[in-house]
């Protein structure tokens, strides 16, 4: 009995022993450090090649342009019609025979309208001009005054000629030399010495006629006064 029990004893003892040494073995055991890895060499970083440095671009200067002068427009001239002539008024054939211009003779036809009396003008010979024509109408007369390059002068009233001026009614020279016409009309001539004067009284006291002429001799005056033109 007992025997058996160191028996079991034995093979108890003898597993407990084999437990305790596989226990230490395993108890024992080192984890195996593994090699140290072989450093691998680190590359050097090569340096990446200098590039030469870009060289900075020249700035071109730019150019200047020139400038080109625009030309200026010329003003194309409008073409100004031509004046179309003014057809001249037909002149009265009653003032042709009167001394002076067309524009004198139409002077003379303008007034016809213009006075309740008749109108007369000179019909002088070559050489003499008009120094002026002129009218009231208010006074009721016309005058007009004429002259030579030689200085002569011949002067006409017509109307109420004391109120025009006060020549043809204080300026009768004597001596009385007669009747004397006045174109159609007959009056009275005076004067001597250069200095002659024919006056015409009508009916109508407010209407005269008269002429007057200085430095021609009494023949060429009282042709002067003969020659006196109706033209109303």
């Amino acid at each position: 009995m007992v025997s058996r029990s160191l028996n079991g004893l034995a093979l108890l003892g003898g597993s407990l022993i084999l437990s305790l040494a596989l226990a230490g073995c395993q108890a024992s055991t080192t984890t195996p450090t593994p090699p140290a890895a072989t450093p691998t060499d680190t590359a050097t970083p090569t340096a990446a090649p200098t590039s030469p440095p870009l060289a900075a671009p020249t700035q071109t200067p730019a150019a200047t342009p020139t400038v080109t002068a625009t030309p200026t427009a010329t003003a194309t001239p409008t073409a100004t019609p031509a004046p179309t002539p003014t057809a001249a008024p037909t002149l009265p054939t009653s003032v042709a025979p009167c001394t002076g211009s067309n524009s004198i003779k139409q002077t003379f036809a303008n007034q016809i309208p213009k006075f309740k009396f008749d109108l007369y003008c000179p019909v002088l010979p070559a050489g003499w001009s008009v120094v002026n024509v002129a009218w009231n109408y208010s006074a009721s007369g016309l005058q007009a005054h004429y002259k030579t390059k030689a200085g002569y002068t011949v002067d006409v009233w017509e109307g109420n000629v004391c109120l025009l001026s006060p020549n043809p009614c204080t300026g009768i020279w004597d001596p009385d030399l007669g009747p004397q016409a006045f174109g159609p009309l007959t009056g009275d001539m005076s004067g001597s010495a250069g200095h002659w004067t024919t006056i015409v009284h009508t009916a109508n006291p407010k209407v005269l006629y008269t002429i007057t002429g200085d430095g021609m001799s009494q023949t060429a005056f009282a042709s002067y006064s003969a020659a006196m033109h109706k033209i109303s």
